[in-house]
């Protein structure tokens, strides 16, 4: 990938950015299956220019104790319609997500082998208020338009339509919890799609986080409800152990379980983790898995 960007702040506060971009992808493939049950190997690949626009305008308000950020927000992507081939398999884009998260990406693929095209429009309104502490509330809404709408990435259940459901995020943020309400609502009956809780406790030397999870039609991931946690005890300043568990409620079974120790110092992280999955489907079954992992932070 070869890109230009031009940053532009106006005197007024109005931050302006401007980006063009060529990524190139060369794929070699076997056994690839194509419309008409044909097989393709060999090599492969495409081309995919892009420019973009972003705009944002931070407006603050501050208060004898406290201060009040509002910012609008939008980012305009061009780029050629069909830029994912039937010759290039996916394997790491198999489920697409939008959230908060990506609002404003340009891509929202997690991976390589699948990218988003056409013309499209993402815009919203963020902000923050500051308390007089470090505690903080934070909040984000917005939508996506594109003008192709035989896009692959699913903004809605409606995968043909040009307008995307409305995401958006609520956030607490203080020094012992932070709680977040994530969301995304169905763009004409504004009825919840997507519902997570996300929370944190911080009880040095202990630390627990929770999460749920609701999705209603989803249609990548279909419905299901789900909890999870996570406490990891830090041992000393290098060691820790913790201790993870999932739970399907729609089903009202254990998904997984497991357990962990860990050393970290300023270079090298050594991590030894156990876990046991439940899920059974067709040819899956229940299974034990151990992961012995070593990172280098030097090389990264």
């Amino acid at each position: 990938t070869a890109g230009w960007r031009l940053p532009y702040i106006s005197s007024d506060g109005q931050v302006i950015e401007f980006e063009g971009q060529l990524r190139t992808d060369i794929y070699s493939v076997d056994d690839v299956q194509l419309d008409g049950g044909r097989n393709f190997n060999g090599t492969t690949g495409r081309m995919i220019p892009q420019v973009s626009a972003s705009w944002r305008y931070p407006l603050v308000k501050q208060f004898s104790d406290s201060n009040l950020l509002i910012e609008p927000v939008a980012v305009l992507t061009l780029s050629p319609n069909g830029g994912n081939p039937e010759k290039i398999p996916n394997e790491d884009s198999l489920v697409p997500e939008f959230n908060d998260t990506n609002l404003f990406s340009s891509n929202r693929y997690a991976g390589y082998d699948r990218v988003e095209s056409g013309p499209r429009l993402g815009y919203g309104m963020r902000g923050q208020y500051q308390f007089w502490t470090a505690t903080y509330i934070d909040w984000l809404f917005g939508q996506n338009f594109r003008t192709d709408n035989q896009g692959d990435f699913p903004f809605s259940n409606d995968l043909y339509s040009h307008f995307s459901d409305y995401v958006g995020k609520i956030g607490w943020h203080a020094d012992m919890l932070d709680l977040a309400y994530r969301f995304r609502m169905d763009k004409d009956s504004f009825s919840p799609k997507r519902q997570e809780i996300d929370a944190s406790f911080n009880l040095s030397p202990l630390t627990l986080t929770a999460a749920y999870l609701s999705l209603q039609n989803d249609p990548i991931l279909d419905s299901r409800e789900e909890i999870s946690g996570n406490a990891t005890l830090n041992l000393t300043k290098t060691w820790s152990v913790n201790l993870n568990g999932r739970r399907d409620l729609q089903n009202d079974q254990l998904t997984s379980v497991g357990t962990g120790l860990a050393y970290k110092n300023e270079c090298t992280s050594i991590a030894t983790m156990i876990g046991r999955e439940y899920t059974r489907d067709r040819d899956i079954k229940p299974s034990t898995t151990f992961l012995f992992l070593v990172g280098l932070k030097n090389l990264e």
